[in-house]
């Protein structure tokens, strides 16, 4: 657990993070489904998670992940956005 004082910083360097080396397509869908989900609940967003999680498994991102997972372990993959 972080103090108070440092949750801003810590947060911040994990999105900055997250932006340059995240899996920004993934990123985009899964925030799609959350908006659709607020906006007109489970069935459209389970729709939606049906329509976009597919074509994330043929992008390079997901064969690059997969590869860093076994040969490096979690949390060692980065991203290029595609």
């Amino acid at each position: 657990m972080l103090p108070d004082d440092q949750l801003t910083e810590k947060a911040m360097a994990y999105m900055r993070n997250l932006a340059d080396n995240g899996p920004t397509l993934a990123i985009r869908s899964a925030k799609k489904i959350i908006n659709a989900y607020n906006a007109s609940g489970i069935a459209e967003s389970d729709r939606l998670m049906i329509d976009l999680s597919g074509p994330i498994f043929d992008t390079e991102d997901v064969k690059k992940g997969v590869d860093s997972l076994l040969k490096n372990g979690p949390g060692k993959a980065k991203f290029a956005g595609k």
